[in-house]
């Protein structure tokens, strides 16, 4: 990876809708490196706008006059009366465009290759051939850095595909964190180009910001990356999340009001106390059907559906018969469950298990509150919460949706 002490433009912006948008502001300086000069004819006149993209916005970059303009490498757009007439790319050479009767033609080849390609291979749906680079010869390299899964990366280990991957020269990487692309690009990278294990993610993720020191830049990627694994339904995703959070300063997340920060860090505190992969804390609780005292250490199964409910939560009611088929299902195949009341009385979990006619077995709870109760140790924000244990209660999986638990149990058994 390319190291840049440069700063992303810092510059008013205005919300794009894909042809018509607000202009707001002031016109703003742009970067003195890598300076191109572009100049127009045919229906182009003085007054209208040139804006970069930048993510999903425009950001002004100069006026046009008679006069060739000055810029940087990045994807611009032409912008008059707060519509777009066309983009073109600048990428280390002077363009010329002529606009007539509302038709583009570049007469530079970077951008007429870079467009006949995506007219070609996206809206036309033509195969790549094998030798498709000689085609467009001239813009490869910024084609690599717009689609980048059309480039090979023959790495033997996933740091050398890293490497690989994130090779761009000064001119590659000024014009992705000056694009719309560098979302996509780290996407492709993070979802497609290693492992997704957990472990694997967040190695990659340290590795990679070693190399960042352009604060904007490390900004946004903390602010997509964060986001991404926050969201995430892969299991162990949350653990990057959290990972992320708790591993890196504060001023990583100059994206987020203290507040939010105050409340991520919380978050990724709880998870932290029982991820998966990690052993399941103990804690003490009684079953049901005999109220004796035992502890979810001492409960054997070979594999243990561990479920958190209420039974005056109507998710838990809507969920608990997915539960019930996945018991009778797997009860051959060393499944235990173990359904845990977190209310504080036996007033409705009795009434609860006679009115659906559950094996009472099943069932247990515990109503002490203190050091050693499961609220203490598991982070209960909502009902039902499941965890999946193994026999010696490493934590497989977590939080996975009831309709899904029976396909996690056939992959896991089956595998």
């Amino acid at each position: 990876m390319v190291k840049s002490n440069r700063k992303l433009f810092r510059m008013r912006d205005f919300s794009y809708k894909r042809s018509v948008f607000l202009v707001y502001s002031v016109f703003l300086s742009f970067s003195a490196q890598s300076q191109n000069l572009i100049l127009f004819e045919g229906n182009v006149h003085s007054g209208d706008i040139i804006a970069a993209r930048v993510e999903e916005k425009l950001y002004i970059r100069d006026t046009l006059s008679e006069k060739p303009v000055s810029l940087s490498n990045g994807l611009y757009t032409v912008v008059r009366d707060s519509i777009s007439l066309f983009d073109f790319i600048v990428f280390n050479k002077n363009v010329t465009i002529e606009y007539r009767e509302e038709k583009i033609v570049y007469r530079d080849s970077i951008n007429s290759q870079f467009y006949r390609f995506i007219k070609n291979h996206l809206e036309n749906k033509f195969v790549l051939p094998d030798l498709w680079q000689l085609s467009y010869a001239e813009a490869v390299h910024v084609l690599r850095v717009v689609f980048p899964q059309l480039f090979e990366f023959n790495g033997a280990t996933h740091k050398k595909v890293a490497e690989q991957y994130w090779d761009l020269n000064e001119e590659q990487f000024e014009f992705l964190k000056n694009s719309p692309f560098v979302r996509s690009y780290l996407n492709n990278f993070y979802d497609r180009m290693i492992s997704q294990h957990y472990d694997s993610i967040f190695s990659c993720i340290e590795s990679q910001m070693t190399f960042v020191d352009d604060e904007d830049l490390r900004t946004f990627y903390f602010s997509v990356l964060t986001n991404k694994y926050e969201t995430s339904k892969i299991l162990g995703h949350e653990n990057v999340f959290a990972s992320i959070v708790k591993g890196f300063p504060v001023t990583d997340f100059k994206w987020v009001e203290d507040s939010v920060y105050s409340k991520l860090q919380d978050k990724a505190e709880k998870i932290r106390t029982n991820p998966v992969g990690a052993m399941a804390i103990n804690f003490p609780l009684k079953d049901v059907k005999n109220n004796r005292l035992t502890s979810l250490k001492d409960i054997f199964g070979i594999y243990k559906l561990l479920v958190f409910f209420d039974t005056d939560c109507g998710h838990c009611k809507t969920a608990m018969p997915y539960y019930m088929e996945v018991v009778e299902e797997f009860k051959d195949n060393g499944i235990t469950p173990i359904f845990v009341t977190v209310e504080t009385t036996n007033e409705f979990l009795l009434k609860f298990i006679a009115s659906m006619g559950y094996d009472a077995s099943f069932f247990y709870y515990h109503h002490t509150i203190n050091a050693d109760d499961f609220r203490i140790k598991y982070d209960l924000p909502s009902t039902p919460q499941i965890y999946i244990l193994d026999s010696n209660d490493q934590i497989l999986a977590k939080n996975i949706p009831a309709k899904e638990i029976k396909d996690y149990f056939s992959f896991l058994i089956n595998k």
